[in-house]
């Protein structure tokens, strides 16, 4: 499941501003001017609130599982949804409250971790990927599809693609290929560009949830 969440994440912040794709020249320029086209939109809303799908595939290990949830985005600060857990982040610390053990774990929030949050995906850095559109071309629908490819080989995961509406400069999905057969299918179900939310909506309180047992890591 920390894995889920963590990939989870790494989607999430995909639908923050990509205004740092707009640095790098040398790549795919068809695939450059419509990922600017997204960091503008998404730049433009005062906040995100976006229902997914998520689907975890691995043939070899017969893996296939489901869920769905909701997310909340405000600059650096989020919270995520699904049935099985929630997280909150307010920048500086993350609050990981785990349903079924009744268990809520604290962590600063840590740059040199390698986890991608949701105010980072949503604001890739160029200089980090290599992007390209799939098919070079656009359906019928106003979709395409572009790849990431991460220059860090170290990593787990060795592409991200996204698809992305060209007609509401949306993201609709992504796909994370991990090197171990799996894949992690995100559909983003809906979305808008929501009122400004308050701080402490990025903060677990404990109130609410009592008998819940902290583990503050900090």
């Amino acid at each position: 499941m920390k894995k889920a969440v963590a990939l989870l994440i790494c989607l999430l912040t995909m639908l923050q501003p990509l205004a740092t794709y707009a640095q790098n020249d040398a790549l795919d320029p068809q695939a450059k001017s419509i990922l600017d086209k997204v960091a503008r939109q998404y730049k433009s809303f005062k906040s995100v609130k976006a229902e997914f799908s998520l689907r975890i595939t691995n043939p070899d290990a017969k893996v296939n599982e489901a869920q769905s949830g909701k997310l909340f985005l405000s600059n650096d600060k989020y919270k995520v949804e699904t049935a099985d857990f929630e997280r909150y982040c307010d920048g500086a610390s993350v609050w990981t409250f785990f349903k079924q053990e009744r268990e809520v774990q604290i962590n600063e929030v840590d740059p040199e971790s390698g986890e991608i949050s949701p105010a980072q995906l949503f604001n890739i850095n160029s200089k980090d990927y290599k992007y390209t559109m799939r098919n070079g071309s656009v359906d019928t629908k106003g979709n395409t599809e572009i790849d990431l490819t991460p220059l860090n080989r170290n990593i787990a995961f060795y592409k991200i693609r996204l698809t992305v509406n060209t007609k509401t400069n949306l993201i609709k999905k992504a796909v994370v290929f991990e090197k171990n057969g799996t894949r992690y299918t995100y559909e983003i179900l809906n979305q808008t560009g929501a009122q400004p939310l308050e701080s402490k909506f990025f903060i677990f309180d404990s109130a609410k949830h009592p008998g819940v047992e902290v583990v503050d890591l900090r």
